[in-house]
């Protein structure tokens, strides 16, 4: 049975953390600990065995990294959705990000119409408000 992966402790990383003792640390300093954090990592996911398990912690860092939760889907409407209209957007946002969402649904009378969905860092501006806004901007640049 392999044995769980366990964050590096404070002092090993005390230990290759090149900006102890220091209150401000350089861009040089920054990406030393980010690689030592790396490598620590790695070597704690090779000693598991576990090349399932190692795909997975990979892969969930990787979301992390790239923005927020990944596996969730903020969806906010001008009006409250349909069950039809759920079911839709969540086989059409599945679809695009490739994986299973969780979904969380909000209303926001200010949109004035369509949706907005929100997964991680991604942003899609379906709303009637953004349109409107973005048109009002092309009229007023073309004076």
């Amino acid at each position: 049975m392999s044995q769980p992966v366990q964050p590096p402790n404070a002092d090993t990383m005390r230990s290759q953390t090149p900006v102890e003792g220091r209150g401000t640390t350089s861009q040089h300093d920054s990406a030393s600990v980010a690689h030592a954090i790396y490598n620590e990592t790695v070597k704690q996911l090779q000693a598991t065995h576990d090349p399932n398990l190692q795909r997975d912690v990979l892969r969930q860092l990787d979301e992390m990294l790239r923005g927020g939760d990944q596996s969730m889907a903020q969806i906010t409407s001008a009006v409250a959705l349909t069950p039809d209209e759920r079911r839709a957007i969540e086989q059409k946002l599945g679809a695009k990000f490739g994986r299973d969402l969780t979904f969380e649904y909000r209303t926001d009378p200010s949109l004035l119409g369509g949706i907005v969905a929100k997964v991680g860092d991604k942003i899609i501006d379906g709303s009637l408000a953004s349109r409107l806004n973005a048109m009002q901007e092309m009229l007023l640049g073309a004076r």
